[in-house]
């Protein structure tokens, strides 16, 4: 596919006031509209697409779209990309740890009350300091989350389940977890860094969509029956960066 072409920017009137937009022409095959993080419209359509055709699907989308700017337009920024150098402060469920490399022989990775230590036998190539830890999130962050479901099931009647769903873990950068149709739940690894009430009502929400797929109206509802504070903590998940 070619790359995207800016064309410009442009305005529509909608009912609830002007939406401005960047327009960018491809190859595709259909128009797509995306919001980026600050709040940003971006539109991507076909070379030959008129602009009669992009404003209708703006018009069409345009409640969808006011509802991603306002959720973006705050948005916390994405932190820096890690510098896997000695100091640098790591999170791990809702604390900050200092990195603390040192030269061994033994590779591993110790979680101290203060500090997260790392041994290599050359704990100055980023890369494989990088891998190392890694690793351990990835380990702590399945054995954490699967310690976290059962709980939630086990103390939560209202859910209605037996036992616990297949677990899955990928790093993601737009979204903390996912219920798939077939009801297997994903995880974002990184949420092993968020606070231990903000854990649970990611996978609490995700778990709720087992009995109700889509965000209606009853999907609330049942979430309010299992967890009653889960506007609370959603606030404060909001103002955490993916």
């Amino acid at each position: 596919m070619t790359p995207p072409i800016t064309e410009g920017f442009g305005e529509l009137s909608l009912e609830d006031g002007p939406l401005q937009f960047e327009l960018r022409r491809s190859s595709r095959r259909s128009i797509g509209i995306t919001v980026q993080l600050g709040g940003a419209v971006v539109v991507t359509a076909p070379f030959r697409a008129p602009m009669g055709k992009i404003r209708e699907a703006l018009e069409k989308h345009g409640r969808w779209v006011r509802k991603k700017v306002a959720e973006l337009r705050d948005a916390p920024a994405p932190p820096p990309p890690p510098r896997w150098v000695d100091g640098e402060i790591h999170r791990y469920l809702g604390r900050r740890y200092p990195l603390r490399l040192f030269r061994g022989e033994e590779k591993g990775v110790w979680l101290t009350d203060h500090e997260l230590l790392v041994h290599l036998p050359v704990p100055g190539r980023r890369e494989a300091v990088e891998k190392l830890v890694e690793g351990w999130m990835l380990e702590e962050a399945r054995a954490v989350f699967r310690h976290r479901m059962q709980k939630l099931i086990r103390t939560t009647p209202a859910l209605q389940l037996r036992r616990a769903p297949i677990l899955s873990l990928r790093r993601m950068t737009s979204r903390w977890g996912s219920c798939s149709p077939k009801g297997r739940i994903l995880m974002n690894t990184h949420a092993v860094k968020l606070p231990l009430n903000l854990v649970d009502y990611i996978l609490m929400h995700e778990l709720c969509h087992l009995r109700v797929p889509n965000h209606s109206r009853a999907f609330w509802d049942h979430l309010t029956d299992c967890m009653p504070d889960w506007e609370r903590r959603k606030k404060a998940l909001d103002r955490q960066a993916v």
